[in-house]
């Protein structure tokens, strides 16, 4: 009885045991494809959806459908129809994973190009793999059916796409296990409409082990930009590619390339130009033995043959084109062990008659040394605007360059060069004007880089003739420059090799220019510097103002003496003494009517000092004689026997008030004296100042007033005044001026008539805030007399005179506003108090026309006192 018991107990059991396993067995393709979900979902960071798995673990059969990967922007990264695969179940007990059969179908994957070097699978490719027991691995057949591919290149306008069809892969006999048959690969492409084949035969998994074969036809060029570097500085936007490559791979020789590429209606463009930098018809690049193993790198031989390349270039005003024909380089025996004999390369082109051709011997690549030699014939100059910034001052416009250039580099010593070069027929453009020269030669011996620094052996700069032309005006203007050198010798960067110096000499126009620097380093930059220019043509320094000054020389010569010095600690500290002979100037803009001439005029500057974005200037001296005139009349004119102009303690940014002081002595005995203090208040554009001042005026002639001001054309009268003025400018004038005020011998002359005349006039207690007020203790009038005329239709002449009529003949001053119109607000006037007006032996004559019959009226003598006045009354 017990025992059929335990009999039955043993049959449930079982029975229990087999239904749970069939349970499991049944469940187990769900819980697989669950995992599989989660697990791809984790590896690729995006989701991930299978539609179902088929798992037969007795009879070795695996079957996906439905997967897709959808990628971060919505759109699918990758799809799969379906995947079958058989493999064999005893296998997996000894750790060997036989595949016997597997079929991929219909598998779409979409790459694309988010930026410069920023793909939408980057973040797949950095992603590290876990480690952990590998099996061994035997594919007997794996096929890839009816898949295809989207590359996408969103960084370019517009952005483009090439779609990749037919792909179709078949894998046989791919094994890890040693002793075993090797296998092979094929696959086949269609990229954007080009056929792309590759063969792998002799292929061994582990170690790994190949020999493969790629043939790609007619591939659209363009696609090469995404396996160019970011930034790159060109890009390819045209042309098709042809290749064939070969790649022996092997773990213990390494692997072992060549290819061959041509290029067939290649273009490459730049940023920031719209049509193509090169193009070339035809382009073929050749690699033989490239080997690639560990610790090494060697080739046997690179040969590219570019044939004809166009080079073009719109960033010099108009377009230019370069033709170079039989453009060609060739490398051979090229390796990175250190034990490997010294591999050499050449390479040359001729373009437009001229040559360029490059050797290079010794040549190892880890550490890179090499001895390259360059030679240029007849290159057009105006080649080098293609890598000069375009802001440089100065550009070259035509010439030619012959040249010699040698180059030794190693790890140890740095890179080294020297250099000969005869430039012919320049031309360069600066902003004012145009250098040429006939011949020009440029040397440079042993200049080194290394170790962080810079040293220059010597390096000269010689010309027998050079002419500086200003094209601007008619004719054309020249200035011949003959025996210009300039050298320098012994530059280092070093703070403890021995300074450096240079010198630069030349004769423009007959004038001699030298300068001598001394005690030069590079790095951090010094140097004492000493310029010495002797009987230069003063208009050939308005070549080199800015365009922006407000004065324009014409004729004259200059003498210079300039020290420098630069220290990075201290900046730069300058001193000068210039005298110009025989100026003869104009000014610009608003002050274009005033004429400057001098016989001599000095200007010293003692104390500049630059630092950073702050200036200190200790001392400004201006001393000389001459005269300022204006074109719009011949009254406005001023000679002045001596002039001295001083200014101390000048700042920017402004830290406190500069010193200035004027003496100016008049050719007809007039003297003026100034001296205070004077602060800018805010920076250009939006110029504004004060100015604290003393002012004493002696015997100083009024008639050039009558220039400016209508009103008083045809004054004459001599004004004495010691007064105190604050005076501030900000879009505005406004001044405080006090003092006492006077002059004699005082006529208004219209013709052969006289308005007005005073023999002596004191103006005492004077106080003016201008333009509010005019504020006057006593004004006392010696002598005067008036013409006063009524006209024959009842105006007054000279009061109209007053009232800002211009007589006849006089000029309207530049800047000064027409008379505005009637309804026109005009600008406020000041008002007038005199405490006490006192004439003294005054006279008139009244003269009125507008009657029936004219009248005249004599008033030999007039004495007044008139007390408290005020206007506008």
């Amino acid at each position: 009885m017990n025992r059929c018991r335990a009999l039955r107990i043993v049959v449930i059991a079982i029975v229990a045991l087999i239904a749970l396993v069939a349970i499991g067995l049944a469940a187990l393709p769900e819980i697989v494809r669950r995992v599989a979900v989660w697990r791809l979902a984790v590896t690729a960071g995006r989701t991930v959806m299978l539609e179902a798995v088929d798992l037969d673990l007795f009879n070795g059969r695996l079957a996906l459908r439905g997967l897709r990967v959808i990628d971060r922007d919505g759109g699918p990264l990758a799809t799969l129809e379906r995947l079958d695969v058989r493999f064999s179940p005893r296998e997996l007990f000894r750790r060997h994973l036989r595949i016997r059969d597997a079929t991929l179908q219909a598998m779409t994957v979409r790459i694309v190009r988010t930026g410069p070097s920023e793909f939408n699978i980057s973040d797949l490719l950095v992603r590290k793999t876990e480690g952990g027991a590998t099996l061994a691995v035997t594919i007997e057949r794996f096929q890839l059916l009816g898949s295809a591919g989207v590359i996408e290149d969103r960084t370019l306008t517009p952005p483009r796409a090439w779609q990749v069809d037919a792909v179709a892969l078949e894998a046989r006999d791919a094994t890890t296990l040693a002793g075993k048959p090797p296998g092979v690969v094929t696959l086949s492409a269609v990229v954007a409409g080009s056929p792309v084949s590759l063969w792998v035969t002799e292929l061994r998994l582990s170690p790994l082990r190949f020999r493969a074969t790629v043939i790609a036809r007619e591939i659209d060029a363009p696609l090469a930009a995404l396996y160019l570097p970011p930034a790159s500085p060109l890009s390819p936007t045209r042309g098709r590619i042809n290749a064939t490559a070969t790649i022996d791979n092997d773990a213990s020789t390494g692997t072992l390339v060549t290819f061959d590429v041509g290029f067939a209606g290649i273009e490459l463009h730049r940023p920031g130009q719209e049509g193509a930098f090169l193009s070339a018809p035809a382009v073929r690049v050749t690699v033989e033995n490239l080997r690639v193993r560990p610790g090494a790198i060697e080739l046997g031989r690179l040969a590219v043959d570019g044939g004809t390349v166009v080079l073009e270039d719109a960033r010099l005003g108009r377009a230019r084109r370069w033709q170079a024909d039989g453009v060609a380089l060739e490398a051979r025996n090229l390796s990175s062990a250190r034990d490997a004999p010294a591999g050499a390369a050449s390479a040359g082109a001729m373009m437009a008659g001229a040559q360029v051709s490059v050797w290079v011997a010794n040549l190892r690549l880890a550490p890179l040394e090499l001895h390259a030699t360059a030679i240029l014939r007849n290159v057009d100059l105006a080649l080098l605007r293609l890598y000069l910034p375009p802001e440089l001052p100065v550009q070259p416009e035509r010439g030619v360059v012959n040249a010699s250039l040698q180059v030794d580099y190693d790890a140890r010593r740095g890179t080294r060069l020297a250099l000969d070069a005869g430039l012919s027929g320049i031309e360069l453009r600066r902003p004012a004007h145009f250098v040429t020269a006939p011949s020009l030669r440029v040397t440079a011996e042993d200049i080194a880089f290394g170790g962080g620094a810079v040293t220059v052996g010597r390096v000269a700069v010689g010309a027998d003739r050079l002419t500086l032309e200003e094209r601007t005006v008619t004719p054309v203007r020249t200035w011949e420059v003959r025996n210009l050198t300039a050298e320098a010798r012994g530059l280092s960067s070093r703070r403890q090799d021995v300074q450096g110096v240079a010198s630069v000499g030349a004769t423009v126009a007959g004038a001699t220019v030298s300068a001598w620097v001394t005690q030069v380093r590079l790095d951090p930059l010094e140097l004492h510097a000493t310029a010495a220019l002797r009987n230069v043509d003063l208009a050939l320094l308005r070549l080199y103002l800015p365009f922006e000054a407000p004065v324009q020389l014409s004729r004259g010569t200059v003498d210079v003496s300039l020290n420098m010095d630069h220290t990075v600690a201290d900046g730069t500290r300058l001193t000068g003494d210039a005298t110009l002979t025989g100026l003869e100037a104009r000014g610009r803009g608003a002050a274009g009517t005033l004429m400057v001439a001098s016989p001599s005029l000095r200007i010293t500057l003692a104390g500049a000092r630059r630092h950073d974005a702050n200036l200190d200037v200790g001392r400004v001296e201006l001393t000389g004689s001459g005269s300022l005139a204006d074109t719009r009349a011949a009254a406005a004119r001023v000679d002045l026997t001596q002039l001295r102009v001083t200014s101390e303690g000048l700042t920017w940014p402004v830290r406190g008030p500069a010193r200035v002081e004027l003496s100016a002595r008049f050719r007809d005995r007039g003297e003026l004296d100034a001296n205070g203090t004077a602060q800018l208040t805010a920076p250009p554009p939006e110029i504004a100042w004060t100015a604290e001042l003393g002012v004493r005026f002696r015997a100083v002639d009024l008639a050039p007033l009558g220039g400016y001001v209508p009103a008083a054309s045809g004054l004459g009268g001599r004004v004495r005044a010691s007064v105190t003025a604050s005076v501030a400018y900000a879009g505005s004038l406004t001044a405080r001026v006090r003092g006492d005020v006077g002059g004699g011998r005082f006529a208004l002359v219209e013709g052969d008539r006289t308005l007005l005349s005073l023999r002596r006039i004191d103006v005492t207690g004077l106080d003016a805030q201008w333009p509010e007020r005019v504020t006057v203790n006593q004004l006392r009038l010696r002598q005067p007399y008036a013409l006063i005329e009524r006209d024959r239709r009842g105006g007054f002449p000279l009061a109209a005179r007053f009232a800002s009529a211009r007589p006849a003949g006089v000029p309207k001053p530049a800047g000064v506003s027409p008379t505005p119109a009637a309804g026109t607000a005009r600008a406020p006037r000041p008002t007038i108090a005199v405490g006490e007006v006192v004439v003294e032996n005054g006279s008139a004559t009244v003269v009125d026309e507008g009657g029936p019959a004219p009248a005249r009226v004599d008033l030999p003598r007039v004495d007044l006192t008139v007390r408290n006045v005020t206007w506008p009354p």
